[in-house]
């Protein structure tokens, strides 16, 4: 998968990458917000439902490890600074319930507007190599605005989040995927290993 960054005005980088069907870009906003965006090769048509899929594998083993630290604090409630800040179990399981499914998948509803009508993306664990991110084309449009045919777009809020205290969780990934460096990352015998069985299967 390519990977690329680009300058952010906080002086970090947000990212793409390019799976050779859709682009997926993870960027931090001037409105203080972390978003998750799928641009599509094809487009959807106004007023369908959609759903594609973007994996991550371990044949990009940096990555893959940010989505598994990622995939398992959610799933465990890794939440220290909000735990050290306030210890109110009901209200973190609330939240919990509506963003974690029996299953253990988890799915983010844009925090653009009401729930009804916003666009979301599900992580999956597929299995010990693969995590899947599945973007989901909410069919109902808002009444103000339409839909972009080639983008699905998820808003993740810092600032009064139907999922806070999640968000940390999300920020904290952000700035992990920092340290990804397109022009120089390391391939260690881990993901050597871990080339050799994607391809072989």
């Amino acid at each position: 998968m390519d990977i690329s960054r680009k300058d952010n005005f906080i002086d970090s980088y947000n990212y793409e990458f390019n799976n050779g069907d859709n682009r997926l870009l993870i960027s931090f906003e001037r409105n203080m917000d972390l978003y998750f965006q799928l641009f599509l090769k094809k487009r959807i048509e106004f007023g369908k439902s959609a759903q594609i899929n973007f994996d991550i594998t371990k044949e990009d083993y940096d990555l893959f490890l940010l989505f598994d630290e990622l995939y398992n604090d959610v799933i465990s409630y890794k939440i220290d600074e909000y735990n050290n800040r306030l210890n109110n179990k009901f209200y973190l399981q609330d939240r919990y319930e509506i963003l974690v499914d029996n299953n253990k998948n988890i799915t983010w509803v844009s925090d653009e507007g009401q729930f009804d009508y916003e666009d979301a993306f599900k992580i999956s664990k597929i299995n010990c190599d693969i995590y899947r991110m599945t973007f989901i084309r909410n069919p109902i449009m808002g009444e103000f605005f339409l839909k972009n045919a080639h983008v699905i777009s998820v808003r993740i809020s810092n600032s009064g989040s139907r999922y806070d205290p999640f968000n940390i969780i999300f920020m904290r990934f952000f700035n992990n995927l920092q340290k990804i460096d397109p022009n120089n990352r390391q391939i260690n015998n881990k993901e050597n290993l871990s080339l050799k069985k994607i391809k072989n299967n």
